[in-house]
């Protein structure tokens, strides 16, 4: 494999650095461990208040999963922060890749949420291999956010589920998410 520089230009995160690239088995579908740190020195960024500050606590291993690489499975591992926040108290480090208390990163999320446009949400858990209801909170996120929207805005035929009468039934929707989107 490449060089951890070449590897951080390809995992494409921002402020961060592979540190070491580490493979779970000796298989050829084996699952990649990759570690990440930071770079620079800009302080570490509050998860309540987004204050920058340089005190630490302690920090802790954290795990999230990410878009796979071919077909490898891909799991980031930081040791994530907890600051003591002259505003806040003791709060965790705010990470740029991922949600708070979130396991996946937004770009898996992101992924998840638009095969749930193109396919049932049961079919892009699996795919991805994760639980239903974490694709579910993907696919709302993603329609939150706008990014599985589209060109129209969200007003398509796959944004409005159209119920209609065939046979004296009226079709009911597999999902009540929908009914939250707006």
């Amino acid at each position: 494999m490449g060089s951890p520089r070449e590897c951080t230009r390809i995992l494409g995160l921002e402020g961060f650095r592979v540190e070491m690239i580490e493979w779970a088995r000796n298989e050829p579908r084996a699952a990649m461990r990759i570690r990440i740190e930071r770079r620079g020195i800009r302080g570490y960024q509050c998860s309540g208040c987004r204050r920058r500050t340089w005190r630490v606590r302690d920090r802790a291993e954290r795990t999230w999963a990410d878009v796979p690489w071919a077909e490898h499975g891909v799991t980031v591992i930081y040791q994530q922060r907890r600051v003591a926040c002259p505003t806040c108290g003791i709060r965790t480090e705010r990470v740029a890749f991922a949600d708070p208390k979130a396991r996946i990163t937004r770009r898996l999320r992101q992924v998840i949420g638009l095969d749930c446009q193109s396919m049932p949400t049961s079919h892009a858990a699996v795919r991805h291999g994760v639980s239903w209801s974490k694709a579910r909170r993907a696919e709302y996120a993603s329609w939150r956010s706008g990014i599985a929207r589209g060109p129209s805005g969200g007003r398509g035929t796959s944004a409005r589920m159209k119920f209609t009468v065939e046979n004296g039934r009226s079709s009911t929707p597999c999902c009540r998410i929908w009914s939250m989107v707006k």
